[in-house]
């Protein structure tokens, strides 16, 4: 975990994860493995073993909604959204939202120039602020 992370109750990560500086994992996210193999001709799956596991990567200011499962091995990329209740399996792009089962892109969340702006924030000193205010 970097600067200013945060996991929320409830997650479940049974892989190693990395999550970028200002990243948000909702309540209950799960990060999960390929868990046992299951393609072995005469070894029942309890015996099978587990394949090597991989880094999943969560970018910097990405946020996971609450419930979303996201596959081993995928990276969320800088900035990103995850939708509560999406079920990731492939990698996310930066300053992308994604949402459903299986999960998919729903929008950009910053036009090209904004995301540049926001980029060269992420890449720059690590940022204080107060977490959670209400912009209301």
């Amino acid at each position: 975990m970097h600067a200013h992370s945060f996991v929320n109750s409830g997650c479940y990560l049974n892989t190693p994860v990395e999550i970028g500086r200002y990243g948000l994992l909702g309540p209950k996210v799960a990060i999960v493995g390929r868990d046992h193999l299951f393609n072995l001709p005469g070894t029942p799956i309890i015996f099978g073993g587990r394949p090597h596991e991989l880094l999943t990567r969560i970018g910097a200011d990405a946020w996971i909604g609450y419930g979303a499962i996201i596959m081993e091995g995928v990276e969320v990329g800088d900035g990103a959204i995850v939708a509560a209740g999406a079920v990731v399996t492939k990698d996310v792009p930066p300053y992308t939202v994604w949402g459903g089962v299986p999960a998919r892109m729903i929008r950009r969340r910053f036009d090209d120039l904004e995301s540049k702006e926001h980029q060269a924030m992420l890449d720059g000193p690590v940022v204080d602020g107060e977490k959670c205010r209400s912009k209301i």
